[in-house]
């Protein structure tokens, strides 16, 4: 690449992504670095749980498996164990450890399948999840039923600016895109669940 004054541009050696990915999501950062890796970027520190720096690498298929620790030592016959069975260590930042492999090798149970720790983690948060949902949905039929109520009686001439019915409206509104992100979450966070129980 050039610039305005013809001199070439170095490539970026570095680049920085911020995500956020909770415990029940580590799923997804799997798939997130696993992309990265596709695009050349080779994952070379985590801070903060969601400020994910990388090196420039060569474009590969790379398989990335990500241990929730918690509140669990960082033990190093952990990762030795891990490596022993084929898995290439990463780094450990924050409460998680990464690690990865090539599709080439055959596959590999995954780190945190022998883990009883994440696997009860796993269970309390999907049941805290779930409370929340089930609390969540009286308020928000409750708003949705006041809401088309009032429309079937005064039509939109009501949805004024901090009028009672529209505060509804908007709770109603807030209330169905919740549901909905709980939902995808337990549901993320179950296949999560089988495939630590499969081995990954």
């Amino acid at each position: 690449m050039s610039d305005a004054t013809g001199s070439k541009r170095k490539p970026r050696e570095r680049c920085e992504r911020i995500r956020f990915y909770p415990g029940w999501l580590v799923g997804r950062e799997e798939q997130f670095l696993s992309r990265m890796a596709l695009r050349g970027w080779s994952l070379t520190s985590v801070s903060g749980e969601s400020a994910y720096l990388f090196s420039r690498a060569q474009p590969a298929q790379v398989v990335y498996a990500v241990e929730f620790l918690g509140r669990r030592p960082n033990v190093p016959d952990e990762i030795a164990r891990d490596c022993n069975a084929g898995w290439d260590y990463a780094g450990s930042f924050g409460r998680k450890r990464y690690y990865r492999r090539t599709p080439e090798q055959a596959a590999l149970p995954h780190p945190s399948s022998d883990s009883e720790a994440e696997q009860l983690r796993l269970s309390a948060t999907l049941t805290n999840l779930t409370t929340i949902l089930l609390l969540n949905v009286p308020g928000t039929l409750y708003c949705l039923l006041y809401t088309v109520l009032l429309l079937a009686t005064d039509g939109l001439s009501i949805i004024t600016f901090r009028s009672a019915p529209t505060l509804y409206l908007f709770g109603a509104l807030l209330g169905v895109g919740s549901i909905f992100v709980l939902i995808r979450w337990i549901l993320e966070g179950r296949r999560r669940g089988r495939s630590i129980s499969a081995g990954g």
